[in-house]
């Protein structure tokens, strides 16, 4: 995502993470939290988690408290002392809270923070992303005042997946989802789709067979990772009949699978949060006010995958903390006047 026109002159209260004599000049509430009973409900939190990527985190809270206007929520996963220590005096001096919680993966803690909270909206950013329209949050609360809107913001899908991301050509088809890096959503409506097993958990669906999961699974096995099922059957075939059947098409089967967005996919890739918006879309009527995901630039940015690539390793087009610290230290400094020190903090060499 492009960085977009350049933004207003930042409110936030310009402090150097050197200078301790401007801390009292910030009037602010802040609080390290055990859990959301430890919180006053409000009517909207912004949640931003981080993994170990403390460096692009520190700019997305300061993009929240500047642009967002709501009280913010840093959920730390398994944080370092370092970490710890660096959001302490970062929430001493920009208000906004801190919860601890246990490593999981990010379906699973969106799925357990959404059954907790007892707020009445909450603003998912993820940490790589940055608000730069001050205009986008009051718009997304405007559009969820509408009691028929269970959520705003952008939409992404349905698109075949690319080559770029070792699928097979046309097919694994991405569902529709709303675009997580910023999403605002109702708690309600989403307690109600957890309820009836619907997670923001990504999942995949083999397709190739729609009466047979296990003959899906099966001939699912042949695509290369991260789309490849598990099948037992398929991983006692002999190696050069495993290669060999991984070339296969199978664009013969295209009568036996079930249809989706008007066609017939080998594999259906549901990313985070898809089956959410499937069930209060379809399955509740509701409706998501959402732009396109390419009207994203210049209202957020986003660099895509930098979570996923410190705790899994990258995928093809995720971007690493190592290729942005030295933009990301900058844009700290010039945007919000904060200067990132890189021995006190993890991540950063």
């Amino acid at each position: 995502m492009g960085s977009g026109a350049a933004s207003p002159e930042p409110r936030i209260p310009k402090v150097s993470a050197s200078d301790a004599s401007a801390i009292d000049t910030i009037i602010v509430e802040r609080m390290r939290v055990n859990s959301f009973d430890d919180l006053v409900p409000v009517e909207a939190r912004t949640l931003i988690v981080n993994v170990h990527t403390d460096l692009a985190v520190t700019r997305a809270v300061l993009s929240a408290v500047e642009m967002a206007d709501i009280p913010v929520l840093l959920v730390n996963s398994e944080p370092s002392e370092a970490s710890s220590g660096h959001f302490d005096e970062l929430m001493e001096r920009y208000g906004f809270d801190i919860l601890d919680t246990p490593l999981r993966m990010h379906g699973d803690q969106l799925d357990a923070l959404f059954s907790q909270t007892r707020d009445a909206r909450l603003l998912l950013l993820d940490s790589d992303a940055e608000l730069r329209d001050p205009s986008l949050v009051p718009w997304m609360a405007t559009m969820l005042d509408n009691p028929r809107v269970f959520g705003a913001g952008f939409l992404e899908g349905p698109f075949w997946m690319p080559e770029s991301w070792r699928a097979p050509p046309r097919s694994v088809l991405y569902m529709q989802r709303p675009w997580v890096p910023c999403v605002m959503l109702r708690a309600e409506p989403v307690q109600r789709a957890l309820a009836a097993g619907r997670g923001f958990r990504e999942h995949f669906e083999p397709n190739e067979v729609r009466f047979s999961r296990r003959a899906s699974n099966f001939l699912a096995a042949r695509f290369p990772p991260p789309w490849g099922r598990q099948s037992r059957a398929f991983s006692r075939l002999p190696r050069f009949l495993r290669r060999r059947v991984s070339t296969w098409s199978l664009n013969q089967l295209r009568w036996a699978r079930r249809q989706y967005c008007g066609t017939r996919p080998k594999m259906v890739c549901y990313d985070t949060a898809a089956r959410v918006y499937e069930y209060l879309r379809y399955d509740e009527g509701l409706v998501f006010a959402g732009l396109d995901v390419e009207l994203a630039e210049g209202r957020v940015h986003h660099y895509g995958g930098v979570t996923r690539a410190e705790v899994f390793g990258p995928m093809p087009l995720d971007v690493q903390t190592k290729d942005i610290e030295e933009e990301l230290r900058d844009h700290l400094a010039s945007m919000y006047s904060y200067h990132w020190r890189p021995d006190d903090h993890v991540g950063v060499e």
